[in-house]
């Protein structure tokens, strides 16, 4: 409260602005809820305010974050050896030290079954002095996004995979499009 200790801690769920919106959570499925990825508003049409009051991973701090992919060394996504890498270039933009949770999150695009409009896959704590900057890399196993197939298998179809990075679920300022190869019947485990 006196700035003695800077805050960073992130919710672990979403919350509702209204009671009538229950349930609400960052990964609604697609085409349903709240920051649908067309742009379309699919909520609660009796309230003036769409999205939730917080939002999962919202968190407050006495400084600021900025983040973007970092392509100096490479792709900035990629998909790779089972890995989906992200690279990322956190800064913090104020003028206190802090530390914020980078939060990298996935979308299956050519899924046949409805999947998440967005599915947290990491995340990391990072701490930065005042006007400091720091390459991050993150990487995450495709099995993270594997759910169900249609044939009972567990998988991932082949196609494309949008991936966001940001502070929370509703600040995602960095999105690219990878395309994965899926799961042959071999790879996949029942």
């Amino acid at each position: 409260m006196f700035g003695a200790i800077n805050p960073s801690g992130k919710l672990p769920s979403t919350f509702p602005r209204h009671l009538g919106q229950i349930p609400i959570h960052h990964g609604h499925h697609h085409g349903s809820g709240y920051g649908h990825p067309t742009g379309t508003r699919h909520g609660y049409g009796d309230l003036r305010e769409q999205g939730p009051l917080y939002a999962f991973g919202h968190g407050l701090s006495y400084t600021t974050f900025a983040i973007a992919f970092d392509e100096q060394t490479g792709p900035a996504v990629e998909f790779a050896d089972g890995q989906v890498r992200v690279r990322l270039t956190v800064a913090n933009t104020g003028t206190v030290d802090g530390e914020t949770v980078v939060q990298v999150y996935a979308r299956d695009e050519a899924a046949s079954v409805v999947r998440p409009v967005r599915q947290l896959i990491q995340f990391r704590r990072v701490a930065l002095a005042a006007d400091e900057s720091q390459a991050v890399t993150l990487e995450a196993p495709i099995e993270r996004l594997h759910y169900t197939m249609t044939d009972g298998r567990r998988g991932i179809e082949p196609g494309d995979v949008t991936v966001m990075a940001g502070t929370s679920s509703d600040d995602l300022p960095c999105t690219a499009t990878i395309t994965v190869p899926g799961t042959s019947p071999s790879q996949a485990t029942t």
